[in-house]
């Protein structure tokens, strides 16, 4: 089709439609991880379908009363109510993103508790809230969420509350000896996962031996083109 050929108002008629429908839907995708949740009876879905799948092993199934860890406030699952009951902390940037958008304050202000509720917890926020992810963690996006999430409300308290918190995380998790490597780099090393390859523990030193040698590269260049790079421009 050609682009002058477009309905460029019913596309944005039907982009405001959707919008529309995903802002009034974020109270129904709500979870909750509270008293009832952990005594649930039922599968852990996200051990027998994922977990054993990914690892190669054959896992003996458990319900959720084994597995799943306590969340004071309701929240969103990345991928929606229908599949991955849990709070993942990756997800929950970029769902948070949208509840911003959209101005559910109210409902944000909930999952960074919960994050922060992890920090005092567990010492993290936990890829999830499953026993099975407590010796690991996730991008450390949720200090940009609470700061977009102040941004937007001026929410004194909960700065307040966060930073301390914040502080303990960075200090006592990824600067400890199981995640800190001698270039300055975290790693996501899982503590408790058996089946971790040991040369993932290394993964910060490979990028930064890749960047260093990227920036010799770029100074030789320099040097045999006296003094013009080609990745850089003139000196």
């Amino acid at each position: 089709m050609q682009i002058d050929k477009l309905d460029f108002d019913g596309l944005r008629d039907r982009w405001r439609n959707l919008d529309d429908a995903i802002r009034s839907g974020w109270d129904s995708d709500m979870r909750t991880a509270q008293e009832p949740d952990i005594n649930d009876k039922g599968p852990d879905w996200t051990w027998t379908e994922t977990i054993s799948k990914i690892s190669g092993q054959r896992y003996e199934p458990r319900n959720n009363s084994e597995t799943l860890l306590f969340l004071p406030f309701p929240f969103r699952p990345g991928a929606g109510k229908g599949a991955f009951p849990e709070m993942f902390a990756w997800d929950s940037y970029f769902v948070i993103l949208g509840m911003l958008a959209h101005g559910r304050h109210d409902l944000v202000r909930g999952m960074l508790l919960n994050q922060l509720f992890m920090i005092l917890r567990h010492g993290r926020v936990l890829n999830a809230n499953r026993t099975y992810f407590l010796g690991r963690s996730q991008p450390p996006l949720h200090a940009d969420a609470i700061w977009q999430y102040y941004e937007a409300t001026r929410d004194r308290e909960l700065l307040m509350l966060s930073y301390p918190l914040l502080c303990q995380e960075y200090r006592q998790h990824w600067l400890d000896k199981d995640h800190s490597t001698p270039t300055g780099l975290a790693t996501h090393n899982d503590t408790t996962d058996p089946f971790l390859r040991p040369e993932l523990a290394a993964e910060a030193e490979t990028l930064q031996a890749l960047l260093l040698s990227e920036r010799q590269l770029c100074d030789l260049e320099l040097l045999l083109n006296g003094g013009f790079s080609p990745l850089e421009g003139s000196s």
